[in-house]
């Protein structure tokens, strides 16, 4: 996995795991593997989905109970336009005071 364990660090203590729902499906011990390597060396750990099938329904409730499971917060998006906007945003506020959100 290198030295960088999340897909996306956005500040200290801020970082992100990118999955597709598709993925997934084929792969399901993947985001366990991934968790497991991340630990807990971050504060705010978010497991950000994408959207890819039609039938996503079952995954999406297993990623959800991965995530409660494993202290991350879920995002669910469909277009890896969307997926960038979130990164991008957790990105401009990492040095912003709570007050400005």
């Amino acid at each position: 996995l290198g030295d960088i364990i999340p897909d996306f660090v956005m500040g200290r203590t801020t970082c992100c795991l990118f999955v597709s729902i598709q993925y997934h499906s084929l792969h399901p011990n993947y985001i366990h593997e991934r968790i497991k390597h991340l630990g807990k060396l971050y504060q705010l750990r978010i497991l950000l989905v994408l959207v890819d099938t039609q039938e996503c329904h079952k995954i999406l409730k297993d990623l959800a109970r991965i995530a409660i499971l494993s202290d991350l917060t879920l995002i669910v998006c469909w277009s890896n336009e969307e997926a960038a906007r979130y990164i991008e945003t957790y990105k401009i506020f990492e040095n912003k005071p709570p007050d400005i959100l």
